[in-house]
């Protein structure tokens, strides 16, 4: 959120819509609505994937041989990288994944605008190979792997 507010975007709360964040923009102005949750998480993560939204032609312009035309699943992507890369950035992650000796409950501690699931999936981008399993209520949701052609 405070990223938001340092770009000089309006962060405002609209507890009426669908989607947990919206992006508008009139002339110069960005207007950022988030809609009230029960955890602050998923506040932060609406914030931060709306400034990835907000920012992604920027991004295009400095990859090489991206263009601006990015179609809305790839503009999506864009913003939920930008996202995740935001609340828990890559050297700051890294130093304290190596810090907590891999302990998921103590990098909340140093991540708290992160959900646990954020973290667990941002530990797939470290190097070493590993498979992430998310219990809910006893039951298996999701899961995921960095090994090539698994999961």
């Amino acid at each position: 959120l405070e990223v938001g507010r340092r770009l000089q975007m309006t962060l405002a709360w609209d507890a009426a819509q669908a989607g947990r964040g919206r992006l508008l923009r009139d002339g110069f102005q960005t207007l950022i609505l988030l809609r009230p949750e029960d955890r602050p998480e998923r506040v932060q993560w609406a914030a931060a994937h709306e400034l990835g939204e907000a920012v992604a032609w920027q991004i295009c312009r400095e990859l090489p041989g991206a263009g601006d035309d990015l179609s809305p699943p790839q503009r999506e992507q864009l913003a939920n990288e930008f996202a995740q890369r935001l609340l828990l950035p890559t050297d700051w992650f890294q130093a304290a994944w190596r810090n907590v000796a891999g302990e998921l409950p103590r990098m909340k501690d140093h991540f708290p605008t992160a959900s646990h699931e954020l973290i667990a999936w941002r530990v797939l981008s470290l190097p070493t190979p590993r498979v992430i399993s998310v219990w809910d209520q006893g039951t298996l949701t999701r899961r995921r792997s960095n090994l090539p052609g698994r999961l």
